[in-house]
């Protein structure tokens, strides 16, 4: 049984954009990898110094920073697809990941 909207006109808006090739998805995830260095002194450091200074063992420290990449690796996907679903008018995409982050956009980003 049809609603009367066909299938071609509710996905319009995606057929219209073309997919991005491999070299220039991963010329916007590039940025990312000097962050991600930046965390190597934290996973190195901080179990040495909350097992030394603190007397915590290792393995809890291992599990809790375990437990942040767990929970990063679910949240991150659905924070993301949710990001992209919401908008306040069109162009602009909701900011509701941090409230200050509404407020403090770069100049020129509405």
């Amino acid at each position: 049984m049809s609603d009367g909207v066909s299938t071609i006109g509710r996905h319009a808006h995606k057929a219209a954009q073309p997919r991005l090739s491999l070299p220039i998805r991963a010329a916007f995830g590039l940025p990312g990898l000097p962050l991600a260095a930046l965390t190597l002194p934290l996973h190195i450091y901080l179990p040495t110094y909350y097992a030394d200074t603190l007397g915590l063992g290792l393995g809890t420290v291992g599990m809790v920073l375990l437990a942040a990449r767990a929970w990063d690796m679910i949240t991150d996907p659905v924070v993301g697809i949710a990001a992209d679903r919401v908008w306040i008018w069109p162009g602009h995409c909701c900011s509701f990941i941090s409230p200050p982050a509404f407020w403090a956009r770069p100049a020129g980003c509405g």
